[in-house]
């Protein structure tokens, strides 16, 4: 996954180097490439989305005191596995 994401950064990053030159002698061809690189961009960001850990859930006082056991035995299993 991190390989894919750097990957997706030096798309985004050479598709951004190539409007200029695409726009010169092209014109209107560079908008391929401001696309390619915001598709490229938001690639990078959903890698990167994917790849954060989500967040065990906290007790709350709306809970009710079942649903917080639960939560903190949730809590206590992933405190051991790490």
């Amino acid at each position: 996954m991190k390989v894919l994401r750097i990957v997706f950064c030096i798309l985004a990053a050479l598709s951004c180097a190539a409007v200029v030159p695409i726009a010169i002698f092209f014109e209107w061809y560079c908008l391929f490439c401001v696309l390619a690189a915001v598709v490229f961009a938001g690639l990078m960001f959903f890698m990167r989305r994917l790849m954060q850990p989500k967040p065990l859930p906290k007790p709350d006082f709306m809970n009710s005191d079942e649903e917080n056991d639960r939560i903190n035995h949730l809590r206590e299993d992933g405190e051991r596995r790490e």
